[in-house]
């Protein structure tokens, strides 16, 4: 007898993954998707898994994902455990926030809305603000103390004028600023 589970395998990154497969340690259940397959900037995939759980129903295993790109952008260890009648899932990412990173917006350029992606190694007060081509300060994001870890928030300019525009992360004293192209 054998359970279906879906998951959303969820990309961090500002470009395209190529999924080339998956594998597992103790060979308790199998990956129902067509490989290869494309990871899309900042989307997600469902997968499905077919399981075989032991005799009394429990199944615990870990799924790891091969790319022939950029593979520590997306959640690569997948802990799967529980019982047949529960088909519990827990989904962890192998790699930890160990630095501050600001991204570059996507898609870039933009109309009329963008994604901005960031990554908190620590606690801070987080300042995410938008600024003109003439370095005017035009609106701010994210004024806020934040919790370590992988934010994203959409930058919706509709009632902004085409052109070049910055965005600063300000986050304890780490301070970036990126460019932005939106053309309406």
């Amino acid at each position: 007898d054998s359970a279906r589970i879906a998951f959303n395998l969820i990309s961090n990154s500002s470009e395209d993954i190529n999924i080339t497969g998956f594998f597992n340690r103790q060979e308790s259940f199998t990956v129902e998707h067509t490989l290869p397959f494309i990871l899309s900037p900042y989307s997600s995939e469902s997968i499905t898994v077919k399981f075989k759980p032991n005799t009394d129903g429990f199944f615990k295993d870990t799924l790891h994902i091969r790319s022939d790109t950029d593979t520590s952008r997306i959640a690569q260890l997948i802990f799967l455990t529980g019982q047949t009648d529960t088909l519990a899932l827990s989904i962890t990412e192998e790699y930890p926030v160990n630095e501050f990173v600001l991204k570059q917006n996507y898609p870039n350029p933009f109309n009329p809305a963008t994604t901005i992606s960031y990554e908190l190694k620590e606690r801070s007060f987080v300042e995410l603000k938008i600024y003109d081509i003439l370095g005017k300060e035009v609106l701010t994001l994210i004024s806020k103390e934040q919790n370590t870890g992988r934010y994203k928030v959409e930058f919706d300019a509709s009632e902004f004028t085409s052109g070049i525009y910055f965005y600063r992360l300000r986050a304890g004293s780490f301070v970036e600023t990126k460019k932005m192209l939106l053309m309406k």
